[in-house]
């Protein structure tokens, strides 16, 4: 699939449907946040597509604005990671002790 796939979506996401508009826009945001190698082509991509309108009816759901969004999410991304080196953690899992096998019953 890949950015050349991206390439051609950016011109139909605003004739697609509430749910089709809403998941292409989370998707380019998945790309954009999943390897920093394609983060420029996301955000190309997303600043060419622009805002994008879903009706969420009467709810408080709001469709973020991919550009912004990818940005803030990188950034946090970013602090988390250097935060986790100055602690001196290399995946910033919590490490889980061995569990000690239970003890046979005696007969």
């Amino acid at each position: 699939m890949g950015i050349t796939h991206q390439q051609g979506q950016t011109d139909r996401i605003h004739s697609r449907g509430n749910r089709t508009r809403h998941a292409m826009n989370m998707a380019l945001i998945s790309i954009g946040l999943y390897n920093d190698s394609l983060r420029p082509a996301a955000l190309a991509a997303a600043g060419r597509i622009g805002t994008v309108h879903v009706d969420h009816g009467e709810t408080g759901c709001q469709t973020p604005d991919a550009a912004a969004y990818i940005q803030r999410a990188a950034s946090r991304l970013a602090e988390m990671s250097s935060a986790r080196k100055a602690r001196g953690s290399n995946t910033g899992k919590p490490k889980i002790a061995a569990r000690k096998a239970p003890a046979k019953a005696k007969r």
